[in-house]
């Protein structure tokens, strides 16, 4: 009799094999591995500039405006992105 433990570890790493399948790749490693670098230098860089601004003001409040403008292009462009893409006709071949 298969305990529910050996199958369940089993599935567990049936789906890790089957996620980590492009990590095979050299290439696509590389690429993973820079952009994992690239975002994480994105965030401390956001951390900072969020720090800065409350060493600056002592406000918690300029820190959530702060946060709020630095997304608030993303979420507008890409509204009317969005919506501009919807209504463009799709060629599918």
């Amino acid at each position: 009799m298969l305990c529910l433990h050996c199958s369940v570890r089993n599935e567990v790493l049936r789906w890790f094999h089957q996620t980590t399948k492009s990590l095979r790749y050299a290439d696509y490693r590389r690429y993973f591995s820079l952009q994992a670098l690239s975002l994480t230098g994105n965030w401390i860089q956001v951390v900072a500039a969020n720090w800065l601004v409350l060493q600056i003001t002592g406000s918690a409040v300029a820190v959530g405006f702060t946060s709020a403008l630095e997304f608030l292009p993303c979420l507008l462009l890409g509204l009317h992105a969005g919506a501009v893409v919807d209504s463009l006709r799709v060629r599918v071949s």
